[in-house]
């Protein structure tokens, strides 16, 4: 198994404490991981992760904010989808797959908890 050079580990770093910088943000970031593609409704990727809807939707709009996703209103509800930046897509997937590592993955948990996340 790769783990991260010092280099990866502070742009992974950065992106976490930018992006994910709570449990639940991190959650919802799995979920776009995972489903790159998808266009869902806060209800949707709250099931997913086992989060309350209301929770998610606050961060959702606070992902939208920072620009990993991207929010679409509709009449009754607004839809997610993840940013189509090629950059912040990448950032996304490197993040995960270094998260194999069960060292890197322990570490970014405890300072994103460590921060109050």
């Amino acid at each position: 198994m790769l783990t991260p050079s010092n280099s990866d580990e502070a742009r992974l770093q950065w992106f976490v404490f930018k992006f994910l910088n709570t449990l639940p943000k991190w959650d919802v970031g799995r979920f776009f991981n995972e489903n790159p593609f998808a266009v869902e409704t806060a209800e949707v990727v709250a099931a997913y992760s086992r989060r309350v809807p209301e929770q998610v939707a606050g961060v959702l709009r606070e992902m939208a904010a920072d620009g990993l996703v991207i929010e679409e209103p509709r009449e009754q509800t607004s839809t997610y989808r993840l940013s189509e930046d090629g950059q912040l897509r990448a950032l996304l997937a490197a993040f995960f797959l270094a998260c194999d590592d069960r060292e890197f993955r322990a570490n970014m948990l405890h300072d994103v908890i460590e921060r109050g996340g």
